[in-house]
Formats: structure tokens, C-alpha cells, sequence
């Protein structure tokens, strides 16, 4: 029986780091304070977490259900590596929660995906 593959398997950290340094993810606020969600040049207001926001928030804009799997499997990897990171930092509680409602929300986005895909 084969087994799930976890985050980092599906998506290694090194291609989040290759597509950030291409700019396609782009790891923290502009000057003015907005964060670019995609191509198309969309923003929204400054993110607090910029280093995994933005990854979800491009996940959760994407209509297209073939470019909405990278971007759902991206964003995991950029939450959970950020997971690990403040893994032992007692003072980032209010991001611990932040990022386990970003995981729960690509579930959501991984099921439904799923369900469009198959009634298609």
C-alpha cells in the first residue's frame, strides 16, 4: 500500500525558494505595504505573516483547479516550514494559530478541488 507523501515531498523547500527567487512567490511586503497575490499584479492590505501568506492567499484566489494544486501544495509547504521554524518560539503562539487555520483551509481547498475535478 503506498503512502501519503507529506508537504515536503510533493513540493520541496527548494522550489518554494527557486520560485521565490524568481519572484513568483514573493516572500515579503512591497514599499507601500500591499502583498502581490499573483500574476495579474492583485494585492491586498500588508500581511502579518508575509513568508506563508502569501503562498495561501494566491491558493485561495485560484479559479483554475489543475494551477489551484501546485498552489494548494506550495502554500502547505511554506506553512508547515514555517511551522517548524517557530516550532520552539513560546512567543509565536498567535502565528501557531494563524497557520494551523491555513492548513485547515487547504484541506478544505484540496477537498473541494478534488470534488470539482471529479463532476467534471
Amino acid at each position: 500500500m503506498d503512502r501519503a507523501k507529506t508537504q515536503f515531498e510533493v513540493v520541496p523547500l527548494e522550489i518554494v525558494q527557486e520560485r521565490i527567487a524568481r519572484g513568483e512567490i514573493v516572500e515579503t511586503a512591497t514599499d507601500d505595504g500591499a502583498f502581490p497575490l499573483g500574476a495579474g499584479g492583485s494585492s491586498a492590505a500588508a500581511l502579518r505573516y508575509p513568508q506563508w501568506q502569501g503562498p495561501f492567499h494566491a491558493a485561495l484566489v485560484e479559479l483554475n483547479s489543475d494551477k489551484l494544486k501546485e498552489l494548494v501544495a506550495i502554500a502547505e509547504t511554506a506553512v508547515n516550514y514555517r511551522l517548524q521554524s517557530i516550532s520552539d518560539m513560546e512567543h509565536e503562539r498567535a502565528e501557531r494559530l494563524a497557520l494551523e487555520d491555513a492548513l485547515a483551509g487547504l484541506r478544505v481547498l484540496k477537498r473541494e478541488g478534488g470534488k470539482n475535478e471529479s463532476s467534471a
